[in-house]
């Protein structure tokens, strides 16, 4: 009995047995999968700065060597699902660093991308010991259900998207039009693989939501503070915000700024603590009621209970291990010696009362 059958009798089970559901909205789980999307990001950069690369140039030598060691830059940004110009921009950096060089198709007009020899020799030397400590933490059929809960989620979002839309009249006057890609299983899926499918998943669900927030003046990110704070009951501390997104204090406190001009929260400064409330206004509380969730409907919300609550136990596995491997809620030693000292104090001044 193959791993594939072994994951869709599980979740048969789970899905017949009432599975506990995630306890967790469409809208919190999207925040989870862009949670661990940062977490590994960060974590990938850091590691690729030893080769001096970063991400996005990684993905496209091991997209190119994918291809065979040569691919055209059509299917580079169908693959990425990146701007044109963006893509453009990209691939001249890359050209100029040595990594790839481009030249026209024998048969066609498009220009064919490959790698110089100096980029497989760079690309044989990259490390993944980042990803191999995230997935150390799934075990091998957790990560067949994950890339097949992405895999699905990805190619609803590219759908949504209309990206690889082809025009009725170039289908009539063209026989090899590519046919509509269905979704693949993979039996034993690598680190590298279940990395490109997570990246590719929060990136096109993004997309959809960025879409859907223009309507309201709001990024995803707004989007996502304001629901936070809703999630611990009107008022966040800004270190829980920085604490669930991962994302650096700095960048925090622009982001909450920026927020705070629009007038869709305010601060409350805690003087015993020192801390900073954040509260939602009420010009905040009205846009949070109107703000629609039509992108995680037609994404999430498709998948059956049991897939819901399976997605989001390795998620959280994927965003506790990676903030482990980032030192989040690292303490100094002191500090343990320090509450050690203060409970045993405690203990000494009970038993002397």
């Amino acid at each position: 009995m193959n791993i594939i059958l072994i994951s869709v009798i599980i979740l048969t089970i789970m899905i017949n047995a009432n599975y506990v559901t995630t306890g967790l909205t469409d809208v919190q789980i999207c925040g989870k999968l862009c949670c661990a999307q940062f977490a590994i990001y960060k974590l990938r950069e850091m590691e690729l700065a030893n080769f001096g690369l970063n991400v996005e140039q990684s993905s496209i030598l091991h997209f190119i060597s994918e291809r065979g060691g040569a691919t055209t830059i059509k299917e580079i940004i169908d693959k990425t699902m990146r701007q044109p110009n963006s893509v453009y921009i990209l691939l001249n950096k890359m050209v100029k660093m040595g990594l790839i060089h481009n030249r026209r198709g024998n048969q066609s007009k498009s220009t064919l991308i490959s790698i110089t020899e100096h980029g497989k020799s760079l690309l044989e030397k990259i490390t993944s010991i980042s990803l191999e400590e995230i997935f150390s933490v799934l075990r091998e059929k957790d990560r067949v259900i994950l890339f097949d809960i992405l895999n699905r989620l990805l190619t609803r979002s590219r759908y949504l998207l209309g990206i690889g839309y082809v025009a009725p009249i170039a289908k009539l006057l063209n026989s090899e039009v590519p046919q509509k890609a269905k979704p693949k299983y993979n039996k034993h899926p690598s680190v590298n693989a279940l990395w490109s499918i997570l990246n590719n998943t929060r990136f096109a669900i993004s997309r959809l939501r960025e879409l859907e927030l223009t309507k309201f003046e709001l990024t995803m990110e707004q989007s996502s503070i304001l629901h936070i704070i809703v999630d611990h009951g009107g008022t966040v501390t800004i270190k829980e915000i920085i604490d669930e997104t991962m994302h650096q204090p700095n960048s925090v406190y622009i982001l909450l700024n920026r927020m705070k001009k629009m007038g869709l929260i305010y601060k409350t400064e805690q003087k015993k603590s020192g801390s900073s409330l954040i509260s939602l206004t009420e010009d905040g509380e009205s846009l949070l009621k109107k703000i629609t969730n039509i992108t995680f409907k037609e994404t999430i919300s498709r998948l059956k209970a049991a897939e819901k609550a399976k997605f989001v136990e390795i998620l959280y596995k994927i965003i506790d291990k990676s903030g482990e491997l980032l030192g989040i809620n690292f303490q100094p030693p002191i500090m343990q010696y320090l509450e050690e000292a203060n409970q045993n104090a405690t203990i000494e001044s009970a038993r002397t009362m």
